[in-house]
Parts: C-alpha cells; sequence; structure tokens
C-alpha cells in the first residue's frame, strides 16, 4: 500500500511540484524521465473520501490575524459592561430616591413651621401665640404626605436676643422613613429634622 505520509518536493527548470506516494514516470522540460513520486494533484482525490485532505501549517501572518480576530471578538461584552455599571447606576437610583425622600420630609416641615408663625400673629400675647402655633401644627401635619403628626414637635416662643419677633421651631422625627434602610450602602443625613421659622410681632 502506498505510503502518504511521505512527501517529497521536486523541481525542474519551468515547475516546482509536492509529490505524494505512489511511485510513477513524471516528465517535464528541464527533468529527464526518471521513477519519482506522483504528484499531489493526481492523488486528491483518492485522499478526499479518505478525510485526508491535507493542508497546510498557518503561517506567522496567519496566527497574527487568529491573534487579532481573538482580540477583537466583542461576543459576551455588553454582559461585561453591564456587570460593571449595574451596580454603580443602582447605587446612584437608590441614593436619588432616599434623598429625594428625605428632602420632602425636610421641605414639609419647614413649610408647616412657616405656616404655624404666619398664623400666630393672630395672637394678642406670646402665650395665646404659642397655642395658635400648636394648635396649628397639630391640625395641619398630618395633610404633609411624609409627616407623620404623632412624631412632630413644636417650640414656640419669643426669639431670644430680639423680643420683637416670635420664633416658632418644628422637628420631626424622621426614623420611620423607609431610607434608613440604605444607611450601610449611602450616607444619609441626621434621621431628625429641625427647621425654624421666625415672623416680626404685629405682623410687620
Amino acid at each position: 500500500m502506498a505510503d502518504f505520509h511521505r512527501p517529497i518536493v521536486g523541481t525542474g527548470k519551468d515547475l516546482t511540484c509536492l509529490y505524494f506516494a505512489q511511485p510513477t514516470v513524471c516528465a517535464t522540460q528541464g527533468i529527464a524521465s526518471r521513477r519519482v513520486w506522483r504528484p499531489i494533484s493526481s492523488v486528491a482525490g483518492r485522499l478526499r473520501p479518505l478525510g485526508l485532505n491535507s493542508r497546510p501549517a498557518p503561517d506567522r501572518q496567519g496566527r497574527a490575524g487568529h491573534a487579532g480576530a481573538f482580540l477583537g471578538h466583542r461576543s459576551g461584552a455588553a454582559a461585561v459592561e453591564f456587570a460593571v455599571v449595574a451596580p454603580v447606576f443602582l447605587l446612584m437610583l437608590i441614593a436619588m430616591l432616599a434623598y429625594g425622600i428625605y428632602l420632602g420630609a425636610a421641605h414639609g416641615t419647614a413649610q408647616l413651621a412657616a405656616d404655624a408663625a404666619r398664623a400666630a400673629v393672630a395672637g394678642l400675647s406670646d402665650a395665646e401665640r404659642v397655642t395658635i402655633a400648636e394648635d396649628h401644627i397639630r391640625r395641619n401635619a398630618g395633610s404633609y404626605p411624609l409627616l407623620d403628626a404623632s412624631r412632630v414637635s413644636v417650640v414656640a416662643g419669643p426669639l431670644p436676643g430680639d423680643v420683637t419677633q416670635f420664633r416658632v421651631a418644628v422637628r420631626f422625627d424622621a426614623t420611620n422613613l423607609p431610607i434608613w434602610g440604605f444607611a450601610n450602602l449611602i450616607p444619609l443625613p441626621e434621621s431628625t429634622i429641625e427647621r425654624v421659622a421666625t415672623i416680626k410681632r404685629g405682623g410687620y
């Protein structure tokens, strides 16, 4: 049986060819008739049915091309980018949500203090002004979406150092807000919100 594993290169004046297996006589210009190996082109049809098609080894340029294709391969890049960006994006969303709720409660506390101070102007004495301010806060604190009336306290009276002004300080205990579960992820303000409003006696 012919040996298909021993290639021999034959060269001539006008021809260079690769020979495989089975001896034969090949006469080309510049080559005398002699027993040589049959050219690969003549046995390729026999090799293919046997699954013995030969392939040349890739050169350095081919290997560099494969390396470039590997480095430029984008399959799975979106998953990697999402894994890197998603935690930061989610943390930003949590921070915006938490601070939005907190600032909403702080704004409600400030508005409640300002309204109580304006209502207290109608009092004829400091004691009456304190009663009006406390009553206003008790009746209206629950109307603010983020405020719990049971957690709101008020301190009202003349402004220290300037008795011509009346001062109303409203304090809200914000520990019931649903944001403190994220305290380990993001820095949050103090859980007690306090806002102060002052108004001139007589309203001017």
